[in-house]
C-alpha cells in the first residue's frame, strides 16, 4: 500500500474511532451538541463515496442471501407434504413466503435507486444508501428467519443451508447495520431535505 493510501486509511480509522466514541456519548446523554456533530458527520460521509459504495455491496449481499433463503423455503414448501397436501398450499406458509419475497423486492428497488443516486452524485445519495442497506439487511434477517420457520426443525440442521443464511443475515445486522447511526443519518437527511 502506498504512503498516501496508508495515510488515508489511517485517517479514516481515526475518524471512525472518534465517531464511535461520540455516538456513545450521545446515547449516554453526555453530549448535548449532537445535532452539530451529526450534521458535520453527514457532510463528511457524503464526501466518502467509497464507504457508501461498500454499504451498497453489503446491501447486495443481504439481498442475495435473503433471496436464496426464500427460494429454498419455497422449494421445500412445494416438496414437503402434511395432511395430504404440500405445506406451501397452506396460508400460514404461503403468505409468509410471499411477504418476505415482497420485502426483498422493495429493498432491491431501494438499492437500485441508491446506486443510481450514488453514481449520479446526487445530494441525497448518502441518505438513500443508508436506507437501502438498512432495508436490505432487515429484509434478509426476516427472510432467513422465516425460511428457518418454514423448514421447522430441519431449519436448524446443517443439512439445509437456511441455517447458514440465517446466521449470515444476523451477522450483517450486528456488524454492518448499526441502527443508531443509520437512524440518526436518515433522520438528519430527511430534516435537511425538508421532510417532516
Amino acid at each position: 500500500m502506498s504512503g498516501s493510501k496508508q495515510q488515508q486509511v489511517s485517517e479514516l480509522l481515526h475518524e471512525a474511532g472518534e465517531t464511535h466514541h461520540r455516538v456513545y456519548r450521545i446515547v449516554d446523554g453526555a453530549d448535548d451538541d449532537w445535532a452539530t456533530w451529526y450534521s458535520d458527520w453527514l457532510v463528511n460521509l457524503s464526501e466518502l463515496p467509497a464507504l457508501l459504495g461498500a454499504k451498497l455491496v453489503t446491501a447486495g449481499i443481504a439481498l442475495g442471501l435473503g433471496r436464496a433463503a426464500v427460494e429454498y423455503a419455497a422449494a421445500y414448501a412445494r416438496e414437503r407434504t402434511a395432511f395430504g397436501r404440500p405445506i406451501g398450499a397452506f396460508q400460514g406458509i404461503s403468505f409468509m413466503i410471499a411477504d418476505r419475497a415482497t420485502d426483498l423486492d422493495a429493498a432491491r428497488l431501494l438499492c437500485w435507486e441508491a446506486g443510481w443516486a450514488l453514481e449520479a452524485e446526487r445530494e441525497d445519495a448518502g441518505r438513500l444508501v443508508m436506507a437501502a442497506c438498512g432495508q436490505a439487511v432487515a429484509a434478509a434477517v426476516a427472510a432467513s428467519d422465516d425460511a428457518v420457520q418454514v423448514l421447522g426443525g430441519h431449519g436448524y440442521m446443517r443439512d439445509h443451508l437456511v441455517e447458514l443464511w440465517y446466521r449470515d443475515a444476523m451477522t450483517l445486522a450486528a456488524l454492518d447495520a448499526p441502527w443508531l447511526i443509520g437512524d440518526l443519518f436518515l433522520a438528519g437527511g430527511y430534516q435537511t431535505a425538508g421532510v417532516p
